[in-house]
């Protein structure tokens, strides 16, 4: 029995880690539309999180609470969308906002292994994204 639980905590536990982190507000809700700021920290080798989902506008800031230097290079980003990314940096903070709907893969060059996605949301029809 207990290995069964065991079994059922670790699976539970991946989900988590896998799933995507929505946007937060200065409010702590999440997953609304006027959601417009996340955050991504820039770890010693990893993004936490890894995967974020975002509506358009929204501004993501990446913050670097490592010793290491590390950078955001985009790697895949949509047609139409900047591959603009930070500089080697070892502490502070980049932030970019991103307003094309679609996925954008980053990594860190200076680290194999070390990647993420950001993920934005479709505009509600009716609505353009902010330019």
């Amino acid at each position: 029995m207990c290995v069964l639980t065991g079994a059922v905590a670790a699976i539970a536990a991946l989900a988590f880690v896998c799933a995507p982190v929505v946007a937060r507000t200065g409010s702590g809700k999440q997953g609304q539309a006027n959601d417009k700021r996340a955050w991504v920290r820039v770890m010693d080798n990893f993004f936490d999180p890894r995967l974020v989902a975002v509506n358009p506008g929204t501004k993501v800031n990446f913050v670097w609470k490592g010793t290491n230097r590390h950078n955001v290079r985009f790697t895949k980003v949509p047609s139409g969308a900047s591959r603009r990314g930070s500089k080697i940096l070892i502490h502070g903070r980049w932030t970019r906002t991103f307003t094309v709907p679609g996925q954008y893969h980053y990594t860190c060059t200076l680290f194999a292994g070390m990647r993420g996605t950001i993920t934005v949301k479709a505009p509600a029809s009716g609505q353009s994204p902010e330019r």
